[in-house]
């Protein structure tokens, strides 16, 4: 591979005359060799909240997505309140009794 693809294409500020004293000069080795900012680690995103931390995951036809994004729009809510109550009024209640 050519070399110039993994070069900067920011342009240098150019050095003040205090800096340049003598034959100091930066070459692009010694710049290829600094760390760069995107070099260091990134802050990992927040911790998921709720059942995505848990693992578990909804998969929904388009059809489905798109009809209960439209009721979400015209409710002006969120979305994930409108299918927690789509689904808690279309789901039967269940309980569970211990039998002795």
């Amino acid at each position: 591979m050519p070399a110039g693809i993994f070069q900067s294409t920011t342009p240098r500020p150019e050095p003040s005359p205090a800096e340049q004293g003598g034959d100091a000069s930066i070459d692009d080795e010694a710049v290829a060799a600094r760390p760069s900012k995107a070099s260091k680690a990134r802050k990992g995103k927040a911790p998921a909240t709720g059942a995505d931390k848990d693992g578990w995951k909804l998969y929904l036809s388009e059809d489905v997505r798109f009809r209960l994004r439209m009721l979400a729009f015209k409710r002006g809510q969120k979305l994930s309140t409108v299918a927690n109550d789509v689904l808690d009024k279309a789901l039967p209640r269940w309980s569970l009794e211990r039998a002795d």
